[in-house]
């Protein structure tokens, strides 16, 4: 593990060997996941997964996201059997290993909603805009990971055993789509340390199997922080945008102490379906003839953080993000918006606005002059007060 002895006994690399090593990096996701190239051989459609319908960007690709996500949190298809906040200790397959020395993993899980963000511990730090990147720069900011949307979370029997199995669907990726096998996953809880408390860890195994009969990859989850939990995703596009222009599919996720915002390029990424292979965005940013087309591919904001700090006070602030550059500041600091949105003058404060309706957790919500959807709710009016301090108006019911 060269990068963990480097990493602890200050053996820092030149230029080109961190290059290499940023290279190294998503190569060994790729191999990873995969099980070392096997996992499209392993995975059966028909036996394991229903083609298109369980593969991550079905929806997306479709345009289907909005209507199928109310529709699966108006049914109840929701499960808090992993809900919260977690870490990634371990991810293995193929012979491989990555682990939180390499690799800074933050997800946040809804019963409904998450966002995952992956990120290579040394990256560079220091940069401060896309403006100060290089295209060499930009090519290393392509190493790294993140994507949000639902999991599907339900009971099967396997083996006349029965086990929680996720499909997860993407709203938003960094990678482009069509992903060719599904995310989907058997989940073993770890055992409450004591009665009525929450499972401290557990373990992903992917759902197709070796000719041995074992995962094709597995990952053992850390968990940070439980609940109350709020979901957010914006329904509109911002007021002031004209017409015809993208408005960007959003994601702000919430458990316990920790947040999760997820925002997406606003120019989309080109619909690989009908290519025999999808590329990586890694390769489609190494590809990129200047920093301007590298840009657009790269601006996807993923930060993550945490919501009151050390003493107490609610702070909202981001200690990880794809961009750098947003590492500790404030959510809320009005540099989540990407440069060719409007200002959303009048709307920086979340505005709650709570009413009788189908779902417990409905509300309506504006921010960044735009309409939210709630899919989770579990705190009450004093507690949204409290979360969110100065950032948010949270007005009295009308029914």
């Amino acid at each position: 593990f060269p990068g963990v002895f480097s990493s602890f006994f200050g053996n820092m690399p030149g230029r080109e060997e961190e290059e290499k090593e940023k290279e190294d990096w998503s190569a060994t996701q790729a191999h990873i996941l995969s099980g070392g190239g096997i996992a499209e051989q392993c995975y059966q459609a028909g036996r394991d997964y229903r083609d298109p319908e369980d593969l991550p960007h079905t929806l997306k690709l479709t345009k289907a996201v909005h209507t199928t996500f109310h529709d699966w949190r108006k049914d109840g298809k929701c499960s808090d059997a992993i809900a919260g906040a977690w870490s990634r200790p371990v991810f293995a397959g193929g012979w491989k290993e990555d682990t939180h020395f390499e690799t800074a993993v933050v997800n946040v899980q809804t019963p409904s909603l998450f966002v995952d963000l992956r990120v290579p511990r040394r990256r560079p730090q220091h940069w401060r805009s896309f403006a100060d990147l290089t295209l060499g720069d930009l090519r290393c900011l392509a190493r790294q990971h993140c994507f949000g949307g639902y999991s599907l979370v339900q009971p099967e029997q396997r083996h006349g055993q029965d086990v929680l199995v996720c499909v997860r669907h993407h709203c938003i990726d960094y990678n482009p789509g069509p992903r060719r096998t599904p995310n989907k996953w058997r989940i073993q809880l770890q055992p409450p340390l004591q009665p009525g408390a929450l499972a401290p860890s557990f373990k992903e195994f992917c759902y197709a199997t070796d000719a041995q009969g074992q995962a094709v990859y597995m990952e053992r989850w850390a968990r940070l922080t439980g609940g109350p939990y709020l979901a957010l995703r914006a329904d509109s596009p911002p007021r002031a945008l004209s017409q015809g222009a993208a408005a960007p599919e959003t994601l702000l996720v919430v458990a316990g102490n920790r947040f999760s915002y997820l925002r997406d390029r606003p120019q989309p990424l080109p619909d690989f379906s009908q290519h025999r292979r999808t590329p990586s965005l890694q390769q489609l940013v190494d590809a990129a003839a200047t920093p301007a087309e590298a840009v657009a591919l790269l601006d996807v904001e993923c930060s993550t953080g945490t919501i009151r700090d050390t003493h107490g006070r609610v702070t909202w602030t981001i200690d990880l993000s794809t961009l750098p550059w947003r590492q500790g500041r404030c959510l809320f600091d009005g540099e989540s918006q990407h440069a060719e949105l409007p200002d959303p003058t009048g709307d920086t404060l979340l505005q709650f606005v709570p009413h009788a309706g189908d779902l417990p957790a409905q509300m309506a919500v504006h921010w960044q002059g735009r309409r939210w959807s709630v899919y989770e709710n579990t705190f009450d009016l004093r507690e949204l007060r409290a979360l969110f301090g100065p950032f948010a108006v949270v007005l009295l019911p009308h029914f």
